[in-house]
């Protein structure tokens, strides 16, 4: 797990906020984290600090405030039936660089792509037309299945395809 988020977020000193439930979650670089097969979700961007101020204007490792630009854009499938993501997700890979497929532990695949931002809001539409949920589009720093983490009744977020080539540098 360790290898696979090091290409994702290849940065030595890059922070990456985790969590073990959306509200217990921690920024850090990944050297500083001890066993994240232990977490289910992470933020698909580097955060620029540690410590950001909510809109609330409270303290947080996780917020808009310290979250930088979209890293990968994270496809969250609800509807259709789960029998149909791979299809879904392979339709897209068409079109989009598809860099990893995950089981959310539960009963859908989670698909993370690599999208240039001057064609975010094609990428948005074509994926909210097949059934991802647009929640991950508007909020950059929304928590997504960690890659190999566990969810919290156990079940792991197996990773199924993963291409190396088109992780964002």
């Amino acid at each position: 797990q360790q290898m696979l988020l090091e290409w994702l977020f290849p940065d030595p000193q890059g922070l990456v906020c985790v969590g073990k439930s959306p509200y217990e979650f921690y920024t850090a670089r990944l050297d500083q984290f001890k066993d994240l097969t232990k977490c289910q979700f992470i933020v698909p961007c580097f955060m620029t600090k540690a410590i950001g101020k909510t809109q609330d204007g409270k303290n947080s490792m996780h917020c808009l405030d310290n979250c930088g630009p979209r890293r990968y854009h994270v496809c969250d499938f609800d509807e259709p039936s789960s029998d149909q993501h791979a299809s879904i997700i392979l339709h897209l890979k068409r079109t989009f660089d598809l860099v990893l497929v995950l089981s959310s532990g539960g009963k859908s695949l989670h698909a993370w792509f690599s999208v240039p931002e001057d064609i975010e809001d094609d990428f948005w539409e074509a994926a909210i037309k097949h059934g991802a949920d647009p929640a991950l589009m508007r909020n950059r720093s929304s928590f997504v299945r960690l890659p190999m983490g566990t969810r919290d009744n156990g079940a792991n977020q197996q990773v199924f395809y993963i291409d190396r080539s088109k992780m964002k540098p």
